[in-house]
Order: structure tokens, then C-alpha cells, then sequence
């Protein structure tokens, strides 16, 4: 096993969802749900809202843009150039 599948095993989903998509996650920090309190001894009830949709919406979007420009990136770097010195065309 890598040490990959071993952390992911190992860790909750909401840990590693906050982490790989962290756009979604401060978007909907920024626009937080209402809740509402049910009594003593209950957990708050908390409800989406449009405005959250759009941001949760608008975090992947950012989030996929942000691991393509990554990806280009190190495809950027690390690919290999042809030498000039044995160009066919010279």
C-alpha cells in the first residue's frame, strides 16, 4: 500500500475533501448556513440557501481551474524538449 491509500483509509472524508477542495471550503465559510436551534439536548438544524449553492458551485469551479493550471504547470517543467542540435529541419 502507499502511504496515499494508507492516509486516505485512515482519515475522514471531510478532512480530505477540506483539503483537496479547499475552495468550496472557504466559499462556504464565507457564506455560512443558517441554523436553527431545535431545544436543549438537540443538535442545531442547519439549511442550505441558494446564495450557498452558487458558492459551493463557484468553489469547484475555482478548484478545477486551480489543479489544471497545477497540472500544466509541472507538465510544463518537468516534460522534455527536443535538442535543437539533432533538428531534422536544419
Amino acid at each position: 500500500m502507499t502511504a496515499a491509500a494508507v492516509l486516505s483509509a485512515a482519515l475522514p472524508v471531510r478532512v480530505i475533501s477540506r483539503v483537496l477542495l479547499w475552495p468550496v471550503s472557504i466559499m462556504l465559510w464565507i457564506f455560512p448556513a443558517p441554523c436553527f436551534d431545535r431545544g436543549p439536548g438537540e443538535k442545531p438544524f442547519c439549511e442550505g440557501t441558494p446564495i450557498q449553492l452558487l458558492a459551493g458551485g463557484f468553489g469547484l469551479i475555482v478548484t478545477w481551474a486551480f489543479y489544471l493550471v497545477v497540472a500544466h504547470v509541472l507538465i510544463r517543467r518537468f516534460s522534455r524538449r527536443p535538442d535543437p542540435d539533432l533538428s531534422v529541419f536544419t
